[in-house]
């Protein structure tokens, strides 16, 4: 490969000017590469796609001395022979022979040497300069394995270096290795294959050397991936009866198909590097890992369990980040939009706008932070754990009773995050059917922007079995997305076929709760930048709207928010069909948030407080309460014991908190167990559980239970009704228009029925 020229860097904000070298890590699945890169770049990177495919791209900055660095993270892949997209990539970006990178950090693992050489392999065929970089030397060291770091780096003639990101060993040492590395460019020589493969490989060379230099730039390398019969080197040549001849010639005499020749002769050469480099005190050691998997991975163990976990992830998340809703929107309530709404006092339509909209805004999107980041903490918690692949595996099992191949795991595994995506992700897929359906199931994954919709209406009707109602709303829509993918698979495009499920399961340690809790911060960032904007440009919006009034001589002041507004009229007409499930005409918004929900789900909860705040301020418009800054920030800090400790309700009695329940010892116990509910006439929440009762029951304690029917029948139809926009035109891209329609009308279907039958059943049972 030709050596590569010094690229050089303007430094951001500095103007000075800066050699930049490009820097790839390049490695197997769950090997480390991920902590490395967050390692040498202290995780100021930026993340993008690879061109022309939905592959994540990570790219940051290393600084040594004068000398700045770009560090790419590659795909995790096992080899570069451009089976998968993955693959593909990283092939691609090495073979570049200006855009391409300096120095490849061949990131291994320790405890597993012979099949992580496999890609140093097929680098060193490549011919770029190299360092080797071991890792999960730890895990070697409990399986007994040893490493000699010498004999390894003579054996490949490549340096060789130790590192543990999460204990900070090995940074310096990399650092010098890296600057050494690239100023050396030292390539490593081939190895020996043996004569035959040689002598093969340079007959193909010689004959289309100008073929293969125009097309792959690497005359040797591709030579090599002719007789390996790689789809794409070879799909240049397999009509060539030269090359044809030559191959044939070639088998003839070793008596294999030629990529199975170098398969074996790359395991064969891999075997003398381990024998050579590293010493195993017990053969077929069983790991700790391997033997719970004997539990967690079991036929019938492994459901249970894994319900289980996501039953506590969502119990602990909800419960725990729930208990920090009240204390969110009553201080941002009490800055934005108390204190910003008394300064514009005299400026009714400044106030809506800044006020009311902004404030408002800001005001529900700082209620989704407690429960959001609970989720990505814990989430991050198993991810790090090596639990999360383990549940692709036991889905999967579940999955291929409905014919699904294993593959489409993972895109329904992203949805969770967001459906995007998760779509997109679909393309791994090699069947079109597979693809359609698993698009079709996708939606029914609750993704994160409806958690702080479960999160707040469980807060409000279901208080204290939020955990619980928030877990049975992500296993409904996973029960629904089983018979969703069954339904289309079976009965619509009656197709059956299955592809193999094959992924590398990472030891079992104890997650790293320093990295979780930046992975759950800059998860929960980007939600809610992403978030954000949108629920406040809502919010604004819908205040405007709210101010509109049919009657213009009926305006009472710029408060007016009732059924009488624009938005209000609307809301109610469409209230109508939604009576089966337990929509009421007064409950105008939650038909309203339906639609904005359309937009972005989180707007949902935007929707039902924008509405039902500005409706308590309009009952309190003859008597407003005065606005007190200090009052309204103490009975801030005040929700937090009230909410995890506990407090006396209007009528004396104790109602325990989370960490009373728990029975989790309190110091200072007796001084939090003093405070007081104070009375209130009326506030949103109340009216909202209100709005949700079936007027249409007379008796007064039956009627108040059909609020949480109700609530629980309307949390049913956010989960599977329509997705948001971006959703659905990923689906049109991806698809087509038809299929994006069937998709439309496929969940509105489900989700009218499900919730009906929900409502209908319940308030059966309650009334008698």
């Amino acid at each position: 490969m030709q050596t590569r020229k010094k690229r050089i860097h303007e430094a951001m904000g500095m103007g000075e000017k800066k050699v930049l070298f490009r820097i790839a890590i390049a490695g197997n699945p769950n090997v480390g590469k991920t902590s490395l890169f967050n390692w040498l770049t202290h995780s100021n990177f930026q993340v993008g796609n690879w061109p022309g495919v939905t592959v994540e791209k990570k790219t940051g900055i290393l600084n040594i001395g004068q000398e700045q660095y770009e560090i790419i993270d590659l795909p995790g892949i096992y080899s570069l022979s451009a089976h998968s997209t993955d693959e593909r990539v990283a092939r691609d970006f090495i073979l570049q022979e200006k855009e391409g990178p300096d120095l490849i950090l061949n990131l291994i693992d320790a405890s597993n040497l012979e099949r992580n050489l496999y890609m140093t392999l097929q680098l060193i065929e490549m011919q770029v300069p190299m360092l080797i970089v071991l890792s999960m030397m730890d895990i070697a060291e409990n399986r007994k394995i040893t490493i000699d770091q010498e004999a390894l780096s003579e054996f490949l003639k490549i340096p060789v270096v130790c590192v543990n990101p999460g204990k900070k060993k090995g940074l310096e040492e990399i650092k010098e290795q890296i600057s050494l590395s690239v100023s050396k460019k030292n390539i490593p020589p081939l190895l020996d294959y043996g004569k035959e493969l040689e002598s093969t490989a340079k007959t193909i060379e010689k004959l289309k050397k100008e073929s293969l230099e125009k097309n792959f730039h690497l005359p040797q390398w591709a030579s090599l991936k002719v007789l390996e019969k790689d789809e794409i080197v070879y799909h240049f040549y397999q009509q060539d009866k030269e090359i044809q001849a030559i191959i044939d010639e070639f088998e003839k005499s070793t008596g294999e198909e030629s990529d199975i020749y170098l398969a074996e002769k790359r395991y064969e050469v891999i075997g003398k590097i381990a024998s050579y480099s590293q010493k195993k005190e017990i053969e077929n050691y069983r790991s700790h890992s391997e033997k719970a998997d004997k539990i967690i991975l079991h036929k019938y163990f492994g459901i249970p369990i894994f319900v289980l976990i996501m039953w506590m992830m969502f119990k602990i998340a909800v419960d725990f980040g729930g208990a920090f809703i009240d204390f969110f929107d009553q201080f941002f309530g009490t800055i934005f939009t108390g204190a910003l709404g008394e300064l514009l006092s005299g400026f009714p339509w400044a106030k809506v706008f800044f006020a009311d909209g902004i404030g408002g805004g800001i005001q529900t999107v700082s209620t989704f932070i407690p429960a959001i980041f609970m989720l990505f903490f814990i989430l991050s918690l198993i991810e790090d754990s090596g639990y999360m692949t383990r549940a692709a595996f036991v889905i999967d099992r579940f999955m291929r009773l409905i014919g699904l191949p294993g593959k489409a795991f993972m895109p329904l595994l992203l949805g969770f995050g967001c459906t995007v995506p998760a779509v997109l992700a679909t393309r791994t897929l090699e069947d079109q059917d597979d693809r359609k359906i698993t698009i079709m199931m996708n939606p029914l994954i609750s993704c994160g922007a409806r958690l702080p919709v479960y999160t707040l209406l469980a807060s409000i009707f279901f208080p204290d079995k939020m955990g619980s109602i928030t877990f049975s709303l992500y296993f409904t829509g996973i029960v629904l997305a089983v018979f969703t993918g069954f339904f289309f698979k079976k009965i619509i495009l009656k197709k059956i076929h299955l592809s193999p499920f094959v992924m590398e399961l990472p030891p079992y340690h104890l997650p790293r709760f320093g990295i979780s809790l930046k992975s759950a911060w800059i998860r929960t960032y980007a939600f809610l930048k992403r978030a954000g904007l949108m629920i406040i440009l809502l919010v604004i919006f819908l205040q405007i709207l709210g101010n509109i009034q049919w009657n213009l001589d009926d305006q009472k002041d710029f408060e007016s928010f009732s059924k009488n507004s624009l938005i209000g009229a609307v809301g109610t007409v469409f209230t109508y069909p939604l009576r089966p499930l337990g929509i009421q005409e007064e409950n105008w918004p939650a038909t309203v948030g339906l639609f904005t929900g359309l937009f972005a789900k989180e707007a949902i909860i935007g929707t039902l407080e924008t509405s039902f705040k500005a409706m308590r301020k309009e009952k309190n418009i003859e008597n407003p309460l005065p606005f007190d800054f200090k009052e309204g920030v103490f009975n801030a800090f005040k929700t937090i014991p009230k909410n995890l400790i506990g407090f006396y309700d209007e009528n004396g009695k104790w109602q325990s908190g989370l960490l009373t329940r728990l029975n989790f010892y309190i110091p200072f116990y007796d001084f939090f167990s003093g405070i007081k509910e104070e009375p209130s006439e009326f506030s949103e929440r109340e009216k909202l559980k209100e709005a949700f009762e079936d007027k249409t029951i007379h008796d007064p304690e039956k009627r108040k239970k059909t609020s949480g029917a109700s609530a629980y029948a309307y949390l049913l139809f956010i989960l599977i009704y329509v997705p948001c926009i971006a959703v659905l035109s990923t689906v049109k891209k991806e698809l087509g228009t038809k299929w994006m329609w069937i998709q439309i009308g496929y969940l509105l279907t489900l989700a009218y029925g499900i919730s009906a039958l929900f409502f209908q059943t319940a308030r059966w049972i309650i009334n008698g």
